[in-house]
């Protein structure tokens, strides 16, 4: 919530209450202009500082772990509230709040869209999603309040994107004792930390891009060192045809190559987009592991689950924001376009 309006709703919160327990006729509230005055004259201090941009977002977390806000020396409250929640996304449900569309809620439906996976005590009009998964993508999912909806486009912004990795499974054009694979480049890893550009001339920022060993695969401890240590070159390749060979035709070669892309950008199908511009021969899973320090392995969250962040998690988010926290702009905006990211949809 920018900090204008913060002060604004406080403000006119104490006026009422004010009015309430005077036996006096009602003064009206104090306007937004009010609020941004004092903000402007330093009157307004955020976690001990003093903030004088009336777009400084803040952070109102579930009330507990939250910004400390402070009017001419009097804390203002933030009520406790579930503001932010984690979702396990299933595959084939589509990963948008299509509200319209809404119709299982939880009942034991088929799920349409992310909108039935969210319990009935949780759902409203002002629940958002930050950054959506296509159909067929799994993961970590984000979800607020209106009230977090401007944080929510700080970890958003081109500018301040947070990380966010994904577990990426590459199909295989042809069995590996056939010298068949997943089609990557010999210098994929180099490319994409030097920032890859996609088919229709995109630019991408720089990623991390690490090749992951396959649990089916028997090799040897300098073949695990190669691919521990994400080397795209010939040798990847060599080892897993020796040790498909070394077992007979086809025996333990699985059919798809386990990659992790770290991204801090969202583009429309950004990874899948990537894979293919690096020679893969096509995505067979994409999962979502993390959203910045937010990781789905460490929240026991089972697929198709939703719940609200804990305080640890809630410490995690406002740990991510950064340290100005200025309104950002629109995503139609010019500053927007020209950063080249957009919100993260499709990935």
């Amino acid at each position: 919530m920018r900090l204008e309006r913060f002060v604004a709703a406080y403000l006119n919160s104490l006026a009422q209450s004010n009015a309430a327990s005077s036996a006096g006729g009602t003064a009206p509230p104090p306007s937004k202009g009010h609020a941004r005055t004092l903000v402007a004259n330093g009157d307004v201090r955020v976690n001990g500082g003093i903030v004088r941009d009336p777009g400084w977002q803040v952070f109102m977390g579930n009330g507990t772990v939250c910004d400390l806000v402070q009017v001419r020396g009097e804390t203002a409250p933030i009520a406790q509230a579930h503001r932010l929640f984690v979702l396990h996304k299933p595959r084939d449900v589509l990963g948008v709040l299509n509200r319209e569309a809404r119709t299982g809620f939880c009942s034991g439906g088929t799920p349409a869209s992310l909108a039935d996976l969210v319990p009935a005590q949780w759902w409203s009009s002002d629940l958002g999603l930050l950054g959506r998964l296509d159909r067929h993508t799994t993961g970590l999912c984000v979800l607020c309040r209106r009230e977090c909806a401007g944080v929510g486009a700080l970890l958003l912004h081109p500018e301040h994107h947070v990380p966010k990795a994904y577990l990426v499974e590459l199909a295989h054009n042809a069995p590996l004792s056939e010298g068949g694979g997943d089609g990557l480049h010999p210098d994929a890893c180099s490319r994409v930390a030097a920032g890859l550009r996609l088919a229709d001339g995109t630019e991408c920022c720089s990623a991390t891009l690490e090749i992951l060993s396959s649990r089916e695969m028997q090799l040897s401890s300098r073949e695990m060192q190669i691919l521990r240590h994400g080397c795209t070159c010939s040798a990847r390749l060599a080892a897993f045809q020796r040790a498909a060979s070394a077992s007979g035709p086809d025996a333990g070669c699985p059919a798809y190559t386990s990659v992790r892309l770290t991204i801090r950008q969202g583009r429309f199908h950004q990874v899948k987009r990537m894979m293919a511009q690096l020679g893969g021969y096509g995505v067979h899973r994409l999962h979502r592991e993390s959203f910045g320090s937010l990781s789905l392995e460490h929240m026991q969250l089972h697929e198709g689950s939703m719940r609200p962040m804990t305080d640890a998690e809630y410490a995690q988010v406002q740990a991510m924001l950064p340290p100005s926290r200025a309104c950002p702009e629109r995503e139609h905006s010019s500053r927007w376009r020209g950063a080249g990211c957009g919100a993260t949809p499709h990935l």
